[in-house]
């Protein structure tokens, strides 16, 4: 373990095929604990449901790391559900042991309180406004491309992979996120929020709209970045490569003190016993 966390959130990784990336995230969350994990969306594929039929390793081990969570530190297990998960009920909450599902999540961060949703909800926002505003049609259409390429691939038992990483497409989704920023402020006060947080939008982010907060995980399976809230309620983005990089240097620091401790041992002996041997 290197660091505990009071929350972690973490966006969009498919549990059906991701290999890598589920690989990276199991690193991730046995490096970083946390007293709150919040799964947002998009991990269980639900037109997938049909194909699968056995539970592979890399799932399998998945739920160990889950279950190490909750073993070792009490972690509460939170399910956002989104799109793929085809959850219609936005009362959805089902609970059992530290497990729990809900559509929409409302989490408390020291003095401030999150609306915590899946980004689906800011993408129909977005198809709504669509027509009066046509500027945002590459992008809804870039997010519906890349939905369809990903399902085909699923389907043939591929992994997860990205059409959105260029340039232009982050212009479009920085847009994006410009011309709901309206709807975002509207969507936190209605339930007397401070902030929202999602993931879903691709682009790991953490902004201010007036008195509103905009956190945004992001796509794990493309940025392998998620959201960490310290114990004194702040928030940062906290990525699997920062993560491997604390790891390199605690290590580093654990052989040196080794080192240390075998070259010079009587400097660790108490002083009675370091008197007891003159």
């Amino acid at each position: 373990m290197l660091s505990h966390y009071k929350t972690i959130v973490i966006s969009d990784v498919p549990l059906g095929t991701d290999r890598r990336n589920l690989k990276k995230l199991i690193y991730f969350l046995k490096k970083n604990t946390c007293d709150r994990l919040i799964l947002s969306g998009d991990f269980i594929k639900g037109w997938q449901i049909s194909t699968i039929k056995k539970i592979y390793k890399r799932q399998a081990l998945f739920l160990n790391a889950l279950f190490k969570l909750i073993e070792k530190n009490g972690t509460e297990i939170i399910f956002i559900t989104g799109q793929n998960e085809m959850v219609k009920n936005k009362e959805l909450f089902v609970k059992f042991g530290n497990f729990s599902f809900h559509k929409e999540y409302i989490l408390n961060s020291g003095t401030y309180k999150y609306k915590v949703i899946n980004g689906d909800i800011l993408n129909g926002v977005a198809m709504a406004k669509l027509f009066p505003k046509l500027k945002l049609l590459p992008y809804v259409t870039c997010l519906f491309l890349n939905k369809k390429y990903n399902e085909q691939r699923f389907n043939k038992g591929f992994s997860y992979r990205s059409i959105l990483k260029n340039n232009l497409f982050r212009k479009a989704e920085g847009l994006f996120v410009n011309n709901i920023r309206k709807d975002l402020i509207k969507i936190a006060l209605a339930d007397h929020c401070d902030g929202i947080i999602c993931g879903n939008n691709h682009r790991p982010c953490i902004q201010q709209f007036g008195i509103v907060s905009y956190l945004n995980a992001g796509f794990w399976s493309e940025s392998n970045m998620g959201l960490v809230e310290s114990n004194t309620g702040n928030w940062k983005l906290l990525g699997y490569e920062e993560t491997i990089e604390a790891d390199k240097e605690a290590r580093k620091f654990y052989r040196m003190q080794k080192r240390l401790m075998e070259q010079h041992p009587d400097d660790e002996m108490p002083q009675p016993m370091k008197a007891k041997m003159a």
